[in-house]
């Protein structure tokens, strides 16, 4: 770029040797000028343009040269800080009367420049796709299934005790059923029927019915739990 360090310097030497007859504070403020301005040229070498735009923005508030504000743009621009880049260089139009036209024409390229990339920069965002982070429809939604409904000991326990004491009683009952109006003992002869016979259809009855019971009370107590854990399921499924 026209706005180099070295072409500055060739400025800058020369109008503070062209002042007669400085006062010592403009002395000293010369000397601090001098300071400050080389070791932003030392910073900007060094491509540490963070610290070079510092110095450059310290030796600007001594001595306001208007070539000081090209190199700090140019210290932005090597930054990638676009949009400040492009401030300082209009800054430097507007305060350099005497700018040459071919500089003129180079600042004005780069300015040019720089709003092509910021336009395509905010194109690139306002194409790139969207995620869609809309929530699924709520028939879409798929609801975590319940866990299986588990009996405790307890009912466990009870519902097996039940099965297994009601098919006990409703075994002996069916065998009074089936004893009933039987001989209890093979007649003796000359006897020809039987002395005694079986009177059991009551107890028979009683244990089959007692047993009946039971068997059925200890299926309900394992099988409605089951039964309705499925209908829940199915309910939160729809």
């Amino acid at each position: 770029m026209v706005c180099l360090w070295v072409s500055l310097i060739g400025l800058i030497k020369p109008a503070l040797a062209a002042e007669e007859g400085p006062a010592p504070a403009e002395i000293r403020a010369k000397s601090e000028f001098s300071q400050v301005y080389e070791r932003a040229v030392a910073a900007y070498q060094a491509r540490r343009y963070a610290a070079a735009i510092e110095d450059l923005l310290a030796a600007y508030k001594l001595k306001a040269l208007p070539r000081l504000l090209c190199n700090i743009a140019q210290s932005y621009r090597r930054l990638g800080e676009l949009h400040k880049a492009k401030e300082f260089f209009k800054q430097y139009l507007e305060a350099d009367k005497a700018i040459a036209l071919e500089m003129k024409g180079e600042i004005e390229r780069y300015i040019v420049e720089i709003d092509e990339e910021e336009a395509a920069a905010k194109s690139s965002v306002a194409t790139a796709p969207k995620l869609d982070v809309s929530l699924p429809a709520k028939n879409d939604v798929v609801s975590e299934p319940p866990s299986i409904h588990r009996l405790p000991r307890w009912q466990k326990a009870l519902g097996t005790s039940l099965i297994v004491g009601g098919a006990g009683v409703l075994t002996a009952g069916i065998v009074f059923l089936a004893l009933d109006g039987k001989c209890t003992e093979p007649p003796v002869a000359p006897a020809v029927a039987c002395g005694f016979m079986y009177q059991s259809t009551a107890a028979g009855a009683a244990q089959t019915a007692v047993g009946s019971g039971l068997l059925i009370a200890g299926t309900l107590s394992l099988v409605i739990p089951y039964a309705m854990s499925s209908r829940s399921r199915s309910h939160m499924r729809k």
